[in-house]
């Protein structure tokens, strides 16, 4: 984590979310347990991309 952050990559912490995803098979469809998890990552990338994009100079 220490180096993604020096390469600017972006870090999100959630101690409960890894768990979950510790015991689901990846390669799976998301168990329905985990939609809400996996929504609010995804809503969280997402805010990640358009913040990131309006701040580029044009």
């Amino acid at each position: 984590m220490q180096r993604a952050r020096e390469d600017g990559l972006f870090i999100h912490s959630s101690p409960d979310l890894v768990n979950l995803l510790m015991y689901a098979d990846l390669d799976q469809k998301i168990p329905p347990q985990l939609y809400e998890a996996v929504a609010e990552l995804l809503a969280w990338v997402h805010m990640l991309e358009h913040d990131s994009t309006q701040a580029r100079p044009v």
